[in-house]
């Protein structure tokens, strides 16, 4: 069986929320709870690109439309078993993701701290980097 771990939290509210994870050879996933079930919370659990991670991440795209615009058919309700370091105990699913009430509303997005920053927010509209370098002296 498919051996996948909790890697970073994404949203945290009296317990993760939303999650990264990775399988054995790399595969990058997201997890989302969607219900507590019998006193345990579930998490909705896909395969995704890294890319689109990193575009969730930075707000370029809400987390229903990532659930449906993964390339993996297959998906997954998910649980941590003893604790946060082991893997997750999964229960792969077969049936089309778009036909279940595990799905978040449009719009769920991540955003960055907010910059007032022209340069920053110039970079940002135009996927440029901008690097700041700070020396302080004693």
């Amino acid at each position: 069986m498919k051996q996948i771990f909790h890697t970073a939290t994404l949203c945290y509210y009296d317990g993760p929320l939303l999650f990264e994870a990775r399988d054995a050879i790399g595969g990058h996933y997201i997890a989302a709870a969607v219900e507590d079930y019998e006193g345990e919370v579930r998490y909705l659990l896909r395969g995704v690109a890294p890319e689109e991670i990193g575009r969730l991440r930075t707000g370029r795209i809400d987390l229903k439309s990532l659930l449906l615009e993964s390339p993996e058919d297959d998906w997954y309700l998910a649980t941590f078993g003893d604790d946060f370091e082991g893997p997750l105990l999964i229960e792969r699913h077969d049936s089309p993701l778009i036909d279940t009430d595990y799905l978040p509303e449009r719009g769920l997005r991540l955003h960055d701290h907010p910059v007032d920053d022209a340069i920053v927010e110039t970079a940002r509209k135009e996927n440029t980097l901008v690097v700041e370098i700070r020396a302080d002296s004693p």
